[in-house]
């Protein structure tokens, strides 16, 4: 077994999660080869490190002087956002071609909405008239614009439905 394997299966061999194979092939290595089994007793001691203790308390303010001491270093005094106004700086986390995306998707998901909310409006409902619209009852839009006088027009104002059909 090589050491970058060996080095691999290290986490998992401390953990008992090998198989009886791997295992005694990792063990083989490990007492044959020096640095190995130095990396695998470093391990062993820092998981019975952190096993072991649990984390000291952290004092009062300790995130609130190390943001001040980070903000100093960097050239300036730097005082954290307010919860309150935090979530409008996330934007600065992701790259310019990110926001750039971001913005598009943005545009172009309003400009969708909008869309399809003037799509599905409601239509105001059509005037009630007296007379009988005979074009709007069988969807003929074609002779709208007929002129007066015309077969069209003449076509559109008789009655064109059978007298057994009549209610």
């Amino acid at each position: 077994m090589r050491c970058r394997r060996a080095k691999r299966l290290l986490d998992p061999y401390h953990a008992g999660r090998l198989s009886t194979r791997r295992e005694r092939r990792l063990a083989e290595h490990l007492s044959a080869c020096s640095a190995c089994n130095r990396e695998s007793s470093r391990r062993r001691r820092m998981e019975r490190l952190l096993k072991s203790g649990s984390a000291p308390p952290v004092p009062e303010g300790f995130a609130y002087r190390t943001v001040q001491a980070a903000g100093r270093s960097l050239g300036g005094e730097h005082s954290p956002a307010p919860v309150w106004w935090r979530p409008i700086f996330t934007w600065q986390i992701f790259s310019q071609p990110m926001r750039i995306a971001a913005a598009a998707a943005l545009v172009a998901g309003l400009s969708l909405g909008a869309f399809i909310g003037f799509e599905t409006a409601p239509r105001p409902p059509r005037p009630v008239s007296t007379e009988r619209d005979v074009a709007y009852e069988y969807a003929i839009n074609a002779f709208d614009e007929a002129p007066a006088g015309s077969l069209a027009r003449l076509y559109l104002t008789s009655d064109i439905v059978p007298e057994e059909s009549r209610d």
